[in-house]
Parts: structure tokens; sequence; C-alpha cells
């Protein structure tokens, strides 16, 4: 019997089911992946914005990290939404425990409608001690400035590469022209830019879609530019599939992808 790989995600719950957990093991399952999620915070969000979270202990996040551990051997792991300070030193011990396995971080620091999910001092220890453990980050522009501290791409990904995390993957959906361009950078290859049209829409779990597809390609042991090429086609496409089932923000479609399981 074949066995699907597992991907531990790490996430937050958003009840829409646009974005967050529900959004991860959509778009992972969809690739022949197998999802077992911890939920790092609680939200109270609809189609337009976040407007409030809880965070989730960190102590029984651990606990049940501890027990998947004893019996699932994780391919990858996908991390998103994080909420607290005391979470992100937890998911740090959690990936200190899982040895030679891909982690994608999408470092959400705020909502889709604008609201902020980091402070400062949480933006600080995830740069200092959990970017080091990560092989690729999916910052969008205004994270891989805030990450940074620096403007240029260049700059920041330099920056964020010193850091430690192997990639960066910046997404291109915050500049102001009609051509998005996502661009992987790499400690150790030249840069690699894919670019798409611009839609008209905005979307609600466009960055959760885009970071577990890279996960679950990863996971299926594609190199990380192709995962990256794989994973730009299906969100893409996710998006050009889109509906609004509330007043706010477009939902992506998530379809069958071209990943080989």
């Amino acid at each position: 019997m074949n066995k699907r790989p597992s991907i531990l995600v790490i996430a937050g719950f958003d009840p829409t089911g646009g974005a967050g957990i529900q959004a991860d093991i959509e778009t992972i399952n969809d690739h022949g992946c197998h999802a077992c999620s911890l939920i790092t915070a609680l939200t109270q969000q609809n189609s337009s914005n976040l407007l409030a979270y809880e965070p989730v202990s960190s102590d029984l996040v651990y606990r049940q990290f501890s027990s998947l551990h004893q019996e699932i051997e994780f391919s990858a792991v996908k991390i998103g939404m994080i909420g607290s300070i005391d979470m992100l030193e937890t998911i740090v011990r959690i990936i200190e425990n899982l040895v030679n396995v891909p982690v994608v971080l999408d470092p959400v620091l705020a909502a889709g409608g604008g609201a902020s999910v980091a402070n400062a001092e949480f933006i600080d220890l995830m740069k200092d001690k959990l970017l080091r453990l990560c092989t690729i980050i999916t910052p969008n522009i205004p994270e891989a400035q805030k990450l940074s501290g620096k403007t240029g791409l260049n700059d920041c990904a330099s920056t964020l590469l010193e850091a430690g995390s192997e990639h960066v993957l910046i997404t291109g959906t915050h500049q102001d022209q009609e051509i998005v361009v996502n661009t992987l950078f790499s400690k150790h290859q030249p840069k690699y830019s894919l670019s798409c049209e611009r839609l008209a829409a905005e979307y609600h779990g466009s960055g959760c879609t885009f970071a577990s597809a890279l996960t679950a390609g990863l996971a299926l042991n594609h190199s990380a530019g192709n995962a990256f090429r794989m994973a730009h086609d299906y969100t893409f496409n996710s998006l050009k599939q889109a509906d609004q089932p509330g007043k706010g923000q477009f939902f992506p479609r998530r379809q069958k992808s071209s990943f080989d399981a």
C-alpha cells in the first residue's frame, strides 16, 4: 500500500473556511498528502477582516504534537498564524524535535483586512529563533520589510537568508503593477522569478494556499524551485476560480494540481 506523506500543519482556525487551517488541509489533501493539524488560535472573523483572536494553550499544542510524533513520521511542516510569543517558542521546540524535515513558514503578521497579529517583540523573536529552522519562508512584500527592517526586495531577502532560512520566497501581490511577480531567493542559487496577471478581486486565503501547496511539493520530494513553480500555478488557478461567499474578499476555489504523488 502506498502511504501518503503526512504534513504537520500549525496554524490558526478561520471560521469562514477561506483561510487558516481549513485552507491548509484542503490544499494538502488536494496534493495527495495527509494533514495533521495543530491549531494555534481561534479567531473571530468574516470575509472582510479579523475582528479578534484567542491563542490556544501552548502546552496543549505541544502535548498534541508529542502524541502525534510517537507514531507519525512527518514529511514536511507548514506554519501559518502563530498568535502569541508562547506559541512561537513552543513551535521552535516542536521543530527542533523533527530532524531533516523541511519547514515552510508563512509569516502571518496581519490578516487580509489589515488587522495586526504580531507586535515588535514577536517579530524580533520570529527572526531570531524561528527563521533559522526554516527551509522556505513565504512573506509578502510588507511582511518581508517588517521582518528584515529593509525596503528593497534584494536587501530584504539577503537579511532574511542571513537570519538562517535556506530560501526566501517573496510574493508580489502588494505591488502596484499589472503583473504579479513572485521571487524565490536562495543561499546557493540565483534568484528565480515567476509572474502572472494581476486579478481584479481581493482574496482571502491566497497566502495559505500558496504556502501549503509549496509544502506539499517539498513533502513529495520536489526541489524548492519545482515546488515553487507548481504551487505558483496551483494558486493562480485557484484564484481564477474564486467565488465570494460573503460580502468581502473572494475565496480561492482550490482544484486538483499537477503534483506527482
